[in-house]
């Protein structure tokens, strides 16, 4: 599963029923005629007076990215009022960057985790206390190459 968060703060300029709707999508690439083709992700409409982290699912658009990583032409947000018009973001108090750190939007991704089983390294049959070859070091470093393949799969 992958989301996309986004900081809302509270804005009092504007009436407290008013809602707007923030699309997430993702930017495809060049159409024959150059326009930047998108895709809807996800939407979700928001209260004036809402305040909080708006969460928006992105696992399709992730999983691709993580199967065909040249298709990454990035994300667009996209803010529309209740006439459908298309608004700044930060006129419905979405934090996009000159903010607090704590406050910043960022993409979460949670990966499955299976449980990893290796053989353990043996002698064989015959070399009784006989040193391998290879350091502890390289060991390890094999060891976590492999975990890292695994948790991957």
């Amino acid at each position: 599963a992958a989301e996309f968060r986004i900081y809302k703060v509270f804005i009092q300029e504007r009436i407290q029923n008013e809602t707007f709707r923030v699309c997430v999508c993702q930017v495809l690439q060049k159409t024959s005629n150059s326009e930047v083709g998108m895709l809807l992700l996800d939407q979700r409409d928001v209260w004036a007076s809402e305040e909080g982290w708006l969460v928006f699912d992105l696992t399709a658009t992730s999983t691709l990215w993580l199967v065909r990583p040249e298709q990454n032409l990035g994300l667009r947000l996209i803010l529309e009022d209740s006439h459908g018009q298309r608004r700044n973001p930060r006129l419905a108090g979405l934090v996009t960057g000159r903010e607090p750190n704590d406050k910043q939007p960022f993409l979460v991704i949670f990966f499955k985790s299976k449980e990893v089983r290796f053989r353990s390294t043996r002698s064989a049959h015959g070399q009784k206390g006989r040193q391998s070859n290879r350091s502890k070091a390289q060991r390890s470093s094999q060891d976590a190459l492999r975990s890292a393949e695994a948790a991957a799969d």
